[in-house]
């Protein structure tokens, strides 16, 4: 797909670097969210996957992002 490698690059600098992201095996990454409360974390993880989403289309890429909270069971 033509721009993939400077669209996953814009995603880790633009998005995931905020996070701390640490590159995980199968294209995964572990990030760490502060958060205030539930709808605060909703909220970011939301914004975040959009943000990925953008930046991947911005280079006509696309995104099949989800997020997990490892030992709860939540997903966005």
């Amino acid at each position: 797909m033509r721009g993939k490698k400077r669209a996953l690059e814009n995603v880790e600098r633009c998005c995931l670097e905020a996070f701390d992201a640490k590159r995980l095996a199968h294209g995964e990454y572990d990030l760490k969210v502060p958060y205030s409360s539930e709808k605060d974390l909703d909220k970011r993880v939301s914004d975040l996957l959009a943000d990925i989403t953008s930046e991947a289309d911005d280079r006509h890429c696309f995104s099949e992002s989800e997020a997990r909270m490892e030992g709860t069971g939540r997903s966005w």
